[in-house]
């Protein structure tokens, strides 16, 4: 019989993991609030809509991105009471704006891993 001891590393796998999960969906969740600013199309008359969008950690430890005002989910859908919106206050906008930047977003996803990979030394 050896003398051999298990040793588990658990913890601190758990810990490198949690740890680069947190830091790829907090930058993720960070530039989908600038593209929703300043590139996906979100339309803008007085700016409150885009002034009311913020990304930040929840109580459940997960990353969000929220538009607070009360008609921000309309102009997403394009849609009131079942008609679509034919002219948007500002020309180049559109319906889609927050789906436009989470996929702008996610489209480098690889690069946003490497990024966190290479910044915790894994």
């Amino acid at each position: 019989m050896s003398n051999a001891t298990f040793k588990s590393n658990r913890g601190e796998f758990n810990n490198k993991n949690n740890a680069l999960k947190d830091m790829v969906m907090g930058h993720m969740a960070m530039d989908v609030e600038i593209a929703i600013k300043t590139t996906a199309g979100t339309p803008v008359d007085t700016g409150g809509m885009k002034s009311e969008v913020r990304h930040f950690k929840s109580r459940g430890n997960q990353w969000r991105v929220e538009a607070g005002k009360e008609y921000s989910a309309v102009q997403e859908f394009g849609t009131r009471n079942g008609k679509p919106f034919k002219n948007y206050t500002t020309s180049g906008t559109s319906a889609g704006w927050f789906g436009r930047a989470i996929d702008s977003v996610v489209r480098n996803k690889v690069s946003y891993i490497m990024e966190a990979r290479k910044a915790l030394d894994l």
